[in-house]
């Protein structure tokens, strides 16, 4: 084994935004970096050959899940992959005020993302975009991209299998300023984790469905990468695949796909609002235009969102999060100038 430790720093520090996944009509598909919340992490070198890994946060860590664990997970393969056998010292800071308040923000994939991404520049080296996704898709249930691509590229970034090479294609957009995002965090609480919402997407999808889901996603798509923020918000919101099969399932809470139809409709038609499952839910995302929300979704459209989640026995908590355009790649290199990573050696 090697020891590699950079001349240049004995403790690297990288910001990573958070993320959403699905987006309604992408599903596995498509993810959105945040403006907040922001995940700092932080990478010493130590005595030994170990990591050590914590986390410094208020938050309440979600039902099953371990702070920090993904990230030491991704970054224990990373070194692997390097030959480097060397102590470590991984911990986070949520930089984001009231950092990140339950899952849906894409806390497991930031702490990988910024992990991979400290490890490269304290060992001096110069991994590409999809060398950093790779790596920290290891840290990730199941080596899921949708949370760890759009935290390290930021703006919203597709994700599709070539099949004719067999590798992953990575296209990032970067949404006009018009384009608004608030989350709503839920009360409600899942039960078997992701995994148990997956297993009830395993009957065949209609032809019908994924005829009109395609037709939809592709409006979808032109209309996020021209910037027309009322077509997005017209089908972001008309899933048909996922997120009527789970709320059926009763995995959002205590109402079914028909009632949940029933507030996207109304929150479009009334408020100008687009409504989507965020990840395998419990929480949403709340798509919206910054023309006719200046200062973040709010009023009627949020009194709308409170009144028929608490009607079904749900609390839900509206946070205007944004759009991030700048992923932690990005941001190391530019915190670090004299890195390989930033100097493209």
């Amino acid at each position: 084994m090697r020891e590699l430790i950079s001349p240049h720093y004995q403790q690297v520090e990288v910001d990573v935004p958070g993320s959403a996944a699905n987006l309604g009509l992408w599903f596995d598909g498509a993810g959105v970096a945040l403006r907040k919340p922001v995940l700092k992490a932080v990478l010493r070198p130590t005595e030994g050959t170990g990591i050590e890994y914590e986390t410094i946060s208020s938050s309440t860590t979600p039902s099953g899940r371990v702070r920090g664990y993904a990230g030491a997970e991704a970054l224990a393969q990373y070194m692997h992959e390097l030959g480097v056998q060397q102590g470590l010292e991984l911990s986070y800071e949520e930089v984001s005020a009231g950092g990140f308040p339950t899952g849906g923000t894409g806390l497991s994939g930031a702490e990988s993302v910024g992990a991979v991404l400290a490890a490269a520049i304290l060992f001096d080296q110069s991994p590409s975009v999809k060398a950093v996704i790779r790596a920290s898709a290891k840290g990730e249930p199941g080596g899921h991209k949708d949370n760890v691509a759009p935290s390290t590229l930021g703006g919203v970034v597709f994700i599709a299998a070539d099949l004719l090479s067999g590798e992953t294609l990575f296209r990032r957009v970067n949404p006009s300023k018009e384009f608004g995002l608030a989350m709503g965090f839920s009360s409600h609480q899942k039960v078997g984790g992701t995994e148990a919402t997956r297993s009830v997407l395993q009957d065949l999808v209609d032809p019908s469905i994924l005829t009109k889901q395609v037709s939809l996603a592709s409006i979808g798509t032109l209309a996020l990468a021209r910037g027309n923020i009322n077509d997005f918000l017209r089908v972001v919101s008309q899933d048909r695949f996922h997120e009527s099969r789970r709320a059926d399932a009763g995995l959002y809470g205590n109402f079914g796909a028909n009632e949940f139809s029933g507030l996207k409709r109304e929150l479009y038609v009334r408020h100008k609002v687009g409504l989507a499952v965020s990840g395998a839910g419990p929480n949403m995302q709340f798509w919206y235009s910054t023309r006719e929300y200046p200062k973040g979704i709010n009023d009627k459209a949020t009194d709308t969102i409170l009144t028929w989640f608490d009607q079904h026995g749900i609390n839900m908590k509206v946070e205007n999060v944004g759009i991030a355009n700048n992923g932690a790649y990005r941001l190391a290199k530019s915190k670090y100038p004299r890195s390989p990573l930033a100097l493209g050696k």
